[in-house]
């Protein structure tokens, strides 16, 4: 809170911080367990996770563990999913999902995050705002699918489910950083960009969050392995532990300040 002297955190800001020191008593004694074990931590680990996260976010985490660990080398990929951590084609996967079979699998959940629907301005002045989930019949969906991601056909507000989605045109992509793109164009609504890619725009106006209270499923992004991996390599259990926590750290202010800049976005739009 600005408007005091001296400024004092609000009650989001509380419950933040709350939150925020138990995530950090976990990385210091994670930290202090690693540090304060005498056997040298050595191996290759396969981490696969989605395209362009592991370069904006998991490569200082890597960077830090490894060069705590020199012993410790890592195999970057993309794509991969817990089938694949199931198969043994790689040794840890970080995804945005959670998987509809487990077995076998040691899941780290570091966040989870809810996406409103989004579109420009020039958008909404040439098509109109729609105001509940059968108006999308009458305008663009710009959509995420991926092997694990169809298509998003059902919104919820409040608990409750929207009929089953209808557009009026689709495009579909694959990767969050093109339908960022394609929202920026002003060719449709999106259901599923995680507002976080546009939080700048939001802020700024430039980009419009639209139907209150209807949301996507939240994204639930896990860290995972295999538990007979884990049970057989200690680099490897104490890598993905390291990944979680640390990821977890990052995305926790993050996520706050997405959900309050959205919030704020509405609020404006219900006063405009």
């Amino acid at each position: 809170r600005r408007n005091m002297r001296p400024m004092k955190l609000t009650e989001a800001g509380q419950a933040a911080l709350k939150r925020m020191e138990t995530i950090l008593r976990a990385h210091d004694g994670l930290m202090e367990a690693l540090v304060n074990d005498n056997r040298a931590l050595t191996g290759r680990v396969r981490l696969s996770s989605a395209p362009g996260f592991a370069t904006r976010k998991l490569v200082p985490f890597i960077r830090e563990f490894t060069e705590a660990h020199p012993g410790i080398s890592v195999d970057i990929q993309t794509g991969g999913t817990e089938a694949d951590v199931a198969k043994g084609f790689v040794d840890v996967a970080v995804i945005n999902y959670v998987p509809l079979d487990a077995t076998g699998l040691v899941l780290r959940r570091y966040n989870s995050s809810r996406t409103p629907l989004l579109a420009t301005p020039e958008y909404i002045r040439a098509h109109g705002a729609p105001s509940s989930p059968e108006d999308l019949a009458q305008h663009t969906g710009l959509l995420l699918e991926t092997v694990m991601h169809p298509p998003t056909q059902i919104l919820k507000k409040n608990g409750a489910a929207s009929p089953i989605l209808r557009w009026k045109e689709v495009f579909t992509t694959h990767d969050q950083m093109t339908l960022r793109e394609l929202v920026l164009s002003s060719l449709g609504i999106t259901v599923d960009l995680y507002a976080g890619h546009v939080l700048p725009e939001i802020r700024r106006g430039r980009r419009v969050p639209i139907m209150p209270g209807w949301r996507r499923e939240p994204w639930q992004m896990s860290v995972v392995t295999r538990w007979e991996d884990e049970a057989r390599s200690k680099a490897l259990s104490d890598f993905a532990a390291y990944v979680a926590l640390e990821a977890e750290a990052t995305w926790a202010p993050i996520r706050e300040e997405t959900n309050r800049v959205v919030e704020e976005a509405f609020r404006r739009r219900l006063r405009s």
